[in-house]
């Protein structure tokens, strides 16, 4: 469901347009999630709906309720604007810019269009969607040009019902193409990342499937196949000169790594791995052809433990024959392991930051086997996980819950945010995935960049004794977990990824 904040007047105030905003939630509460920001000169008590309280002549109460209605990880807003709200008052012009700041899209209902201030011009310039309650006042919203024709609606103000449907009914389709503007782009490095793979995996020690594989080799190897799947995805003009080339060879590092014996407990990474490979239409037929068989060969032996089920799952979904039949098996295994207590909605007995692949893979498995389910259990597993780790907070970056905080649970934060965003469309998720990422630039608790754009390498860890990078380790797992962050990102139409040759662009 949409979530929608509503800033009006609201009961107790006892005037008509106050009871026209509580007929109007009662209406929406039937088809979205609602919170209300009360517009207030009174001082009254309001129900427990009313998140903030507006007082109608102060900028900076406007400033902060758009805070709040961010923090509520609302969707869309709707403003009620009419000769109680909003007129001759500036603040409502404040409001719209924190909220578009924040990248949350609002609608603007004008319930009175005689004698409009000049402010109302500056509060639906920027609306996505500019509501009025009749054909007339549609003609004189166009002759005023407080919006041009397709940003104006005509709903009939009578009868709640109908405003509620084509409220919600505009908030999805806002929330999906406009909740979550792209504000920065980036550029696709892999020399620095290539050169430490070769470092780690060197021609003379490929393995020929007669010795074991070690278990930091497969989460290795792992990593390497799925960001090489994802490379071999994009425009070519995306990739450096060598991106394609370097793709197919690190897949073909990957696949004869991963056909070697390993302990069961492993073979999640490797079952991701090969899945990624077996499911890529551009690499080589041979090459899927192997992935394929050793995938199917391992999904049998999966241990019933939540962390290899998480891992195995994103190679699972999109399987072939079988491939289905074990997605089900793993991803009841993992919605069992989510089902204890509603005060507790995570996998491990503490805030272990690895375990955020759990929700990420339940939700990538409801949507494969249509599992609603399945989604809603991983999304609120994770958004409980959010307001942990400091993302309840509208402005602050994330925090993970342990003194150092790795590349690798970062970037798994990140592809959870994003698979939710494509399961929900909700722009709550896209702000969430974007943060996270942002981790890498340097919005982190530390003030230190992870991430080197040139090189595309990346610090493992930043914590006590590591915020400045004293040790310098930057390690090829954690370059790998950037890009596949980065990968998830524009996947999800979260960033862009500029042309290798073009220079490279500040975050806006």
């Amino acid at each position: 469901m949409v979530r929608l904040g509503l800033v009006s007047v609201y009961p107790p105030r006892c005037d008509g347009p106050a009871g026209h905003a509580a007929d109007l939630v009662r209406a929406l509460r039937r088809r979205a999630d609602v919170v209300v920001c009360a517009v207030d000169r009174l001082g009254l008590t309001y129900p427990d709906e009313v998140i903030a309280v507006i007082a109608e002549r102060e900028p900076a109460d406007h400033r902060r309720a758009g805070r709040i209605l961010a923090e509520h990880a609302v969707d869309a807003v709707v403003i009620e604007y009419d000769e109680t709200v909003g007129r001759g008052a500036p603040g409502m012009v404040d409001l719209a810019d924190e909220l578009g700041r924040r990248g949350i899209p609002y609608l603007v209902a004008v319930h009175n269009l005689a004698d409009p201030p000049a402010t109302l011009a500056d509060l639906t310039a920027a609306a996505a969607r500019v509501l009025v309650f009749s054909d007339e006042e549609r003609t004189l919203a166009l002759a005023l040009r407080l919006a041009e024709s397709g940003r104006l609606s005509v709903v009939p103000v009578e009868i709640s019902a109908a405003v509620a449907r084509r409220i919600v009914t505009l908030g999805r389709g806002i929330v999906r193409r406009n909740a979550v503007p792209v504000e920065s782009s980036h550029h696709v490095s892999l020399d620095g990342v290539d050169a430490q793979v070769r470092a780690a995996f060197p021609p003379s020690a490929t393995r020929d499937g007669r010795r074991s594989t070690l278990a930091a080799d497969v989460e290795l190897y792992g990593r390497l196949a799925a960001v090489a799947a994802g490379l071999l995805t994009l425009p070519a003009e995306v990739l450096p000169a060598a991106g394609w080339p370097t793709a197919l060879v690190w897949a073909g590092t990957a696949v004869p790594g991963l056909e070697a014996r390993m302990h069961p407990r492993d073979s999640g990474w490797a079952i991701r791995g090969l899945g990624a490979i077996a499911n890529a239409p551009e690499v080589p037929e041979p090459l899927r052809r192997r992935a394929r068989v050793r995938r199917n060969a391992l999904a049998a032996v999966v241990p019933g433990d939540p962390d290899p089920c998480a891992l195995a799952v994103p190679g699972l979904v999109g399987g072939a024959v079988g491939g289905r039949r074990a997605l089900a098996r793993t991803a009841r295994r993992l919605h069992r392991a989510v089902a204890g207590s509603a005060n507790w909605p995570w996998v491990a007995d503490r805030l272990r930051p690895g375990a955020v692949l759990v929700p990420r893979a339940l939700i990538a498995a409801g949507r494969a086997l249509d599992d609603e389910e399945m989604v809603q259990a991983g999304v609120s597993s994770l958004d409980w996980y959010a307001g942990r780790i400091g993302l309840g907070d509208a402005d602050g970056p994330a925090r993970l819950p342990t003194p150092t905080e790795r590349a690798v649970d970062i970037g798994a934060t990140v592809e959870a945010f994003a698979e939710a965003y494509g399961a929900t469309g909700r722009a709550h998720h896209g702000r969430l995935a974007r943060r996270s990422f942002e981790w890498f630039a340097g919005f982190n608790r530390y003030g230190v960049p992870a991430h080197d754009p040139v090189s595309g390498t990346c610090l493992d860890a930043l914590g006590r004794g590591l915020a400045l990078g004293a040790d310098g380790r930057r390690s090829p797992a954690a370059g790998l977990a950037h890009l596949a962050a980065l990968l998830a990102l524009a996947a999800a139409d979260l960033t862009v990824l500029e042309p290798a040759g073009a220079e490279h662009l500040a975050a806006a």
